[in-house]
């Protein structure tokens, strides 16, 4: 009854604004590949402030997908919906079907207004929601899916339609006081119950699947996400070109923030990736606010089946493209197309409140060159990750990483193994210095600082001996007793979870892409 009050009072006001509600979905419906709500309406003739005017006053939604007004929305978990945004193509899918639907029943022209918005003729445009920025092509590092001829700037377009041209016929701009759109599409961004991604764990988007710690989720906790495709720009997507597939733009790249693409300045902190972590060429960052979680130890495991989320990516294998992704363990038996180690995917993570809260850009320990950055790789086993979260992660899927064309295992085989040597060293570098910064802010004693410093001491120079099955052994003593030994004191950050997520990405790139090439 509460739902149809609000409708009617949404009703009443498009009437004041020039349009007539004819047909709608009769209730949102879940996307579950972005956990996000949509609602088509087909008002007839409405211009986009009008539509805006009228998701206004929709109303709220909660996690398990119920409806409130008045003062229920006031609860911090309440969310409100926006006109919908379009980040990803299989989010697109899904949207453009729904409008499809709706429209064709309503019969007539079926475009509808979305949340698209140029403030300036020249520039960007922007979505509604603070989701970041696109361009006015397509093929660029952001997604988009504008129409052949699109956008044109027929007499100040500068808002966004879908559906002009059909089902998947893409995006148009236009004028945002065009009377002839026939309706509006709304999006609640609704967050997941923190409770459910324990146990068995929960789904974000389609293809990756995270599971937080029990003890680490307060009563009625919550986390929201939202995901973003791109293309690697630093690829050579020039199919007749020797070097197609790979990253021959060897620097970092910076994702939101208030310059990097997609930014979103004052809103989203920046991605900072280093240039060995290429993207093949697609991939999609999950952005996850977790702030509500209270993680003192443990890790958040993640797993991502990249073949679902990007069923179209490929590694530039010496026999041509491989499609789809690699997730051997090892993949030495497919030698020479598929064995390059670099050919495997590999899972990102970085904190999302600060790229600054990452041990990766310490001064004394960060990398330069190709490591240079903020996001780790932190891989523990083919196509999953073991991570931690400190109120929020960007998750990275669809990575490999990639040394550049002169380093590939085909053309440089003991270049390509040197540099697997070299990463691995720093990455228990980082290791190093994260026990040696667990002790000096009083997170483990003095006795458990000297054994985790020796194992990884030990594990350091047998690498540079060299002795990399040694090597693994220290690793993985390490990684046992931060599991099971080492009693950690709770401080202001999960050093537990940190030694787990760092010694077993270390453990797994000795076993898996190091130990099975040793010359």
């Amino acid at each position: 009854m509460i739902y149809r009050i609000i409708r009617l009072a949404g009703l009443s006001l498009l009437a004041m604004l020039g349009a007539t509600t004819t047909h709608a979905q009769e209730d949102p419906v879940l996307n579950e590949e972005t956990g996000h709500y949509y609602q088509v309406f087909d008002t007839g003739p409405i211009t986009w402030d009008a539509a805006q005017s009228a998701v206004d006053v929709l109303p709220c939604l909660f996690p398990d997908g119920s409806e409130g007004e008045g003062e229920l929305c006031e609860d911090p978990d309440a969310i409100f919906p926006h006109l919908a945004t379009i980040t990803s193509s299989r989010e697109e899918v899904f949207v453009d079907t729904l409008r499809d639907d709706v429209l064709e029943a309503g019969g007539g022209e079926g475009q509808t207004w979305i949340g698209g918005v140029q403030d300036d003729p020249e520039g960007d445009w922007n979505w509604v929601n603070d989701e970041g920025t696109f361009p006015d092509t397509n093929g660029g590092t952001v997604y988009t899916n504008w129409a052949a001829g699109e956008p044109n700037q027929s007499g100040n377009e500068d808002h966004l339609t879908l559906g002009r041209y059909s089902l998947g016929g893409g995006w148009n701009d236009e004028q945002q006081t065009r009377g002839t759109i026939r309706g509006y599409i709304a999006e609640w961004d609704v967050p997941l119950d923190a409770e459910d991604c324990t146990g068995a764990g929960c789904e974000t988007v389609m293809g990756q699947t995270i599971t937080i710690p029990a003890a680490s989720v307060p009563a009625g906790a919550t986390i929201s996400f939202n995901s973003f495709e791109f293309l690697d720009p630093r690829v050579d997507n020039n199919p007749g070109s020797s070097t197609y597939g790979q990253c021959v733009t060897r620097q970092p790249l910076r994702i939101f923030g208030n310059t990097g693409i997609g930014s979103a300045p004052g809103v989203r902190p920046e991605m900072f990736i280093p240039a060995y972590l290429c993207g093949s060429p697609e991939f999609v960052i999950v952005a996850l606010d977790s702030g509500e979680l209270v993680i003192e130890t443990g890790t958040v495991g993640v797993e991502n089946e990249t073949v679902e989320v990007l069923p179209n990516n490929f590694y530039p294998g010496f026999l041509g493209p491989i499609t789809g992704s690699v997730c051997e363990d090892p993949i030495t038996q497919d030698f020479p197309n598929f064995g390059d180690p670099q050919y495997q995917d590999v899972s990102l993570w970085q904190d999302t409140e600060s790229p600054t809260k990452m041990l990766e850009v310490d001064p004394g320990v960060g990398g330069t060159g190709d490591f240079e950055g903020a996001t780790g790789e932190f891989t523990d086993e083919c196509g999953s990750s073991r991570m931690r979260v400190r109120g929020g992660s960007y998750f990275g899927i669809g990575f490999r990483i990639d040394f550049g064309p002169l380093n590939t295992w085909a053309g440089n085989s003991a270049g390509n193994f040197d540099r697997f040597v070299e990463l691995t060293r720093y990455k228990l570098v980082l290791l190093e210095q994260s026990v040696k910064d667990a002790r000096n802010a009083g997170a483990i004693s003095g006795f458990a600082n000297g054994l985790l410093r020796f194992n990884v001491g030990r594990a350091i120079r047998r690498l540079d001996q060299g002795r990399y099955q040694s090597a693994r052994f220290y690793t993985g003593t390490f990684l046992w007793l931060a599991e099971n030994l080492v009693n950690y004191n709770v401080a202001d950050r999960n050093y537990n979870g940190e030694h787990v997520m760092r010694s077993s990405n270390a453990h797994f790139m000795l076993r898996v892409k190091i130990i099975p090439y040793a010359p």
